[in-house]
């Protein structure tokens, strides 16, 4: 797999929502918490999309 700038920013878009998400509940214990959901959801959604998107495309 060939590593683009893209592929960067989607990974670190990816690894940042999970990183988010398991700091903040350990932290507030708010593990339901629809802001939380609000905030990880789209750099998750926004990482695996990016990652599929800047692959290589086969012929």
């Amino acid at each position: 797999m060939k590593v683009t700038g893209w592929t960067i920013v989607s990974l670190v878009m990816l690894f940042a929502g999970i990183i988010f998400y398991f700091v903040w509940n350990l932290i507030y214990g708010a593990w339901t918490d629809i802001g939380v959901y609000a905030m990880t959801v789209p750099l998750l959604l926004f990482g695996i999309f990016g990652i599929f998107l800047s692959s290589p495309k086969k012929n």
